[in-house]
């Protein structure tokens, strides 16, 4: 029999592996160890094992869905947008065009093209008793990821939330009962699949 340590892996794909293992070895284990597990008790905890594993692949269906579909959505936005101002280039080459009637209806045309990797969120943060608030000016549709790190964290950033309107409440407890941390806050955009853009300023503050 193989054995078995006292935690489960946290990662999805570990985790659905050793799932697979344990029902496969999980009746062996009763058998030996827990003969007062009736066989209903058995079978229930069995259907739960399968309901882990249905539920891991059903959220990596969903991820590579959701991923097919931002590609597509990228993809049809660059097209749109390069007819879109072919159309825009061509109405302004015309005798008849003039700039006060294209935005008195509301559509405006510029060259400048926005580069995504040159974003830099800028951050405010404040202290209230039980939390910490993170605010943000929000660019357009994107959100923001907002990390934070202890001086005893090595510089290692640890994600705290994700958040699409200002401002993020941190309701992350003291490391150490009533003993007041210096903390650091700091920001980058996300549009849920990947960071882009470069990290905000950091933000310190102490807590508690």
């Amino acid at each position: 029999m193989k054995k078995y340590k006292d935690f489960m892996p946290k990662a999805d794909t570990q985790f659905r592996t050793w799932t697979e293992l344990w029902k496969i070895d999980f009746p062996r284990l009763v058998a030996l160890t827990l003969p007062h597990v009736q066989l209903a008790e058995q079978q229930s905890h069995l259907q739960l094992s399968q309901k882990a594993i249905d539920i891991i692949d059903e959220v990596e269906r969903a991820k590579m869905k959701l991923a097919a579909l931002v590609s597509e959505k990228e993809m049809i936005k660059k097209e749109f947008t390069a007819a879109a101002r072919t159309y825009i280039n061509m109405a302004k080459a015309t005798p008849q065009f003039k700039e006060e009637g294209i935005l008195g209806i509301g559509i405006t045309c510029t060259n400048q093209t926005l580069d995504l990797n040159d974003m830099r969120p800028a951050i405010k943060t404040a202290v209230f008793p039980h939390h910490v608030e993170v605010s943000f000016k929000k660019h357009h549709v994107l959100s923001v990821a907002i990390y934070c790190r202890l001086p005893q964290d090595k510089g290692k950033w640890t994600l705290v939330g994700k958040c699409s309107k200002s401002p993020f409440i941190d309701k992350t407890p003291l490391r150490i009962e009533n003993k007041p941390e210096k903390r650091e806050y700091m920001a980058i955009y996300t549009d849920v699949q990947e960071l882009m853009g470069h990290q905000s300023d950091i933000c310190m503050v102490t807590f508690g």
